[in-house]
């Protein structure tokens, strides 16, 4: 049966807890985290006793100083957990970590990364001084919302053009009480990429999750290296070349720092398998799935295939992926070929790995010099590079292999694509 977006993970089953009610040992502070309460009134600030909790922020955005090319974020949204003397900030996969201290009836922390949200639109948003004051709003001596006036320090990339600025946010916060879901792409994902899934907000570290169906495989957390021991989970990686057309979904046990279970979200696809590429010199059916025009040709311009009659023509701004199938004890993965362009440079990576494996190799080759380039009698693609081998090793066992020969990434200013002409493409 396929699960919807809104199912709770398999096994999680325990009762949601309480937001953690220890006080946080800071001088000059005492109290509990936000659990509300009867009274009337209100009032905030050093009254206003606050603890560890988890916390859910909304709040607009402006721009303090007009640019040239404005900045578009509008509007923030993110979940803040306070656990021990650590600040958690987190959405949607991205998260931070800060020390934290209480002062006056407030959180206080320095030099935050805060999470961009669905709306606003950046590659960095820092604040240097994060001060989140206690509202009492019942009376009962403990907080029972956040809220914020900071001023934030934005990059963005638009177009070939960097951007910063800064920008006003008011922010106001009230308890958690939204489940944590999975979010993970509708999209079939090429094979090399392995899986990946991240949540919503920041994960209890007891958070456990694995795929099924294909396969049995983990999908461990994608912590950074240099995170202590039990910090929030908010991403899950696994990196191995995974089998084209599978389909997996997560299961496991999970909750956020309110005790809310996590609730599933999409199944984890590959591409269909474009069956196996014969190793023929391109003399055959071409068998890839990717994006753009190959097609199998004999020349380009005045440049003839590189060897017998045809070789794969792979246009600017396109990509392939290969499944090939080793005979026997075949550990190298070869190629040759040119490339086309205004300036002609080899601009798209080239990257293998074995089915089941978790290695993903880089095809090396040598870098012609720009004085080697032939002239291709085309006024499109007017230079190409001498001929040029791919290769790589590939050590693990098994019997299925990943070839991508992706398109060129770039996020800026970026220089013309190239096409490139490939031939011999064999496992040995």
């Amino acid at each position: 049966m396929t699960r919807t977006r809104t199912e709770v993970l398999r096994a999680v089953v325990e009762p949601a807890r309480a937001p953690r009610a220890e006080t946080l040992d800071v001088a000059g502070s005492a109290g509990v985290g936000p659990r509300g309460g009867a009274g009337q009134g209100g009032s905030g600030g050093a009254g206003v006793h606050l603890g560890n909790g988890s916390w859910d922020f909304t709040g607009d955005v402006k721009e303090l100083t007009p640019n040239t090319f404005p900045i578009s974020c509008d509007h923030l949204d993110f979940t803040v957990v306070i656990d021990g003397q650590t600040m958690t900030l987190g959405r949607n996969g991205e998260q931070s970590s800060v020390p934290v201290q209480i002062a006056d009836g407030e959180y206080v922390a320095t030099d935050v990364e805060l999470p961009k949200g669905t709306a606003c639109y950046v590659s960095q948003l820092h604040a240097k001084v994060l001060r989140l004051r206690g509202i009492d709003s019942d009376g009962d001596g403990e907080a029972d919302q956040l809220e914020t006036s900071a001023t934030l320090d934005a990059s963005a990339i638009q177009g070939d053009i960097g951007v910063n600025g800064m920008l006003s946010a008011n922010l106001t916060a009230v308890p958690d009480r939204t489940s944590p879901t999975l979010i993970i792409s509708d999209r079939a994902q090429n094979p090399l990429d392995g899986a990946y899934a991240s949540a919503s907000e920041p994960l209890d570290p007891t958070t456990s999750l694995k795929l099924t169906g294909t396969s049995a495989l983990p999908l461990p957390s994608d912590q950074a290296p240099d995170a202590p021991p039990g910090s929030p989970l908010i991403s899950f990686r696994l990196q191995s070349v995974l089998p084209f057309g599978g389909t997996w979904q997560v299961t496991g046990v999970g909750k956020d720092f309110a005790g809310h279970s996590l609730l599933a979200g999409n199944s984890i696809t590959t591409v269909p398998d474009p069956g196996t590429q014969a190793q023929d010199g391109f003399e055959s059916t071409l068998h890839a799935v990717g994006a753009g025009d190959a097609s199998l040709i004999a020349s380009y311009g005045t440049i003839a295939a590189l060897s017998g009659a045809h070789s794969l023509w792979l246009p600017p701004d396109s990509s392939l992926t290969f499944h090939l199938q080793r005979a026997g004890a075949e550990n190298k993965l070869h190629f040759a070929a040119r490339a086309f362009g205004q300036s002609a440079y080899f601009g798209k990576p080239a990257s293998a790995g074995v089915v089941g494996g978790s290695k993903i190799v880089e095809l090396t080759h040598a870098t012609p010099a720009s004085s080697d380039s032939i002239a291709t009698g085309d006024a499109k693609l007017p230079w190409a590079t001498p001929v040029v081998s791919f290769d790589a090793v590939l050590d693990e066992p098994g019997s299925d292999v990943v070839l991508r020969i992706a398109e060129q990434y770039c996020n800026g200013f970026c220089p013309p694509g190239t096409a490139w002409m490939i031939d011999d493409l064999r496992l040995e």
